[in-house]
């Protein structure tokens, strides 16, 4: 099985749509991990329609159709459900593939090996994705026929910081969510099997929005992750004023020597520089006082999160028409590069 991170997986859907279509692919992974809303962004980015169903929930009926009997032809046929497709291109979800009961898996089988169940034909122009958990997952799932595994292309999907990183500098996550997990990125996914709530990418985005509220964010993702997480932003308090430092790029405060205030820090100076031109006042200070790896994890952070906004040009003009952090950016591109 090939492991990827959500985004190698984005990208294998997206070659997958592009090429014959006929060849359908598998994504497993752990729970919250966003295997579903992956599906959906790349369907938003080709403008194609999905049509979903999560096999884990459904019975035979909600599947292949209801009989109805044809009393001329002295015979039952099957009226598929309305989702199905009947035209057109697409991607056919079939999610909780593996958590389905053995009956609805021989159903979708037929859909997978023929592409066709029953009298209804699937059209050419759709491709079909199939997601699911792994039993180490602790999900209930069933056996996959042979069969049926042989015909998929399987991808292991594995959380990734930077992705979920950039991702969340974008999506408006709190700035100490994010800066809590560059700290402790062993936390961005850590199933533990003795809480109802645990750390998961999924869960961490309820959890900013518990904290933005001023809410503990216990009930999201666990007890000992919202607790240390809890002491980070006690931490957090003690912080140089981050509004005065995007304020004044001479400002002589000292960059924090002590790795968690340097995570919050440079997070905070990112996610609050709230135009290109506070952005570029940012990056002198920091290009006077830190070393390469927190330039990178700024402009990491202030690059996804301007594009996000539709400003990417204008960071990126605001970044060269300051010879200071013109020079900072020239500096880091070579230590990069080294």
């Amino acid at each position: 099985m090939q492991k990827v991170t959500p985004a190698g997986f984005a990208e294998a859907v997206e070659r997958a749509w592009t090429g014959a279509r006929h060849r359908p692919i598998f994504g497993w992974g752990p729970p919250g991990i966003g295997k579903t809303d992956l599906v959906n962004e790349v369907a938003g980015r080709l403008d194609v329609r999905v049509a979903e169903f999560r096999l884990g929930q459904l019975t035979p009926s909600d599947l292949r159709g209801m009989p109805v009997v044809d009393h001329d032809a002295r015979v039952t046929r099957f009226y598929p459900p309305e989702e199905l497709p009947r035209s057109g291109a697409g991607i056919l979800l079939l999610d909780e593939y593996p958590q389905a009961v053995p009956v609805m898996q021989g159903l979708a089988q037929q859909l997978l090996l023929e592409r066709r169940l029953g009298s209804y034909v699937l059209p050419p122009g759709w491709l079909v994705v199939g997601l699911g958990n792994r039993k180490q997952d602790r999900a209930s799932v069933f056996d996959m026929p042979s069969q049926v595994e042989n015909r998929f292309k399987h991808y292991l999907l594995q959380p990734d910081l930077e992705e979920w990183r950039t991702w969340a500098a974008g999506a408006g996550i709190h700035e100490h969510v994010i800066a809590f997990l560059s700290f402790r990125p062993e936390l961005l996914h850590a199933y533990d099997p003795l809480e109802r709530a645990w750390p998961s990418p999924r869960s961490w985005h309820a959890a900013s929005e518990d904290h933005a509220l001023g809410g503990s964010i216990v009930s999201s993702v666990g007890d000992a992750a919202g607790r240390e997480f809890e002491a980070y932003v006690r931490m957090h308090r003690t912080l140089p004023e981050i509004d005065a430092l995007l304020a004044a790029a001479d400002s002589d405060t000292a960059f924090p020597e002590e790795l968690s205030a340097a995570y919050a820090v440079t997070a905070a100076l990112a996610l609050r520089s709230d135009t290109p031109e506070r952005a570029a006042r940012a990056l002198r200070w920091l290009g006077r006082r830190a070393t390469p790896e927190w330039l990178n994890l700024f402009m990491t952070l202030s690059a996804a999160r301007f594009a996000a906004r539709g400003l990417a040009v204008e960071f990126s003009v605001a970044v060269a028409e300051d010879p200071e952090a013109r020079s900072t950016v020239s500096r880091l591109a070579k230590t990069l590069h080294a």
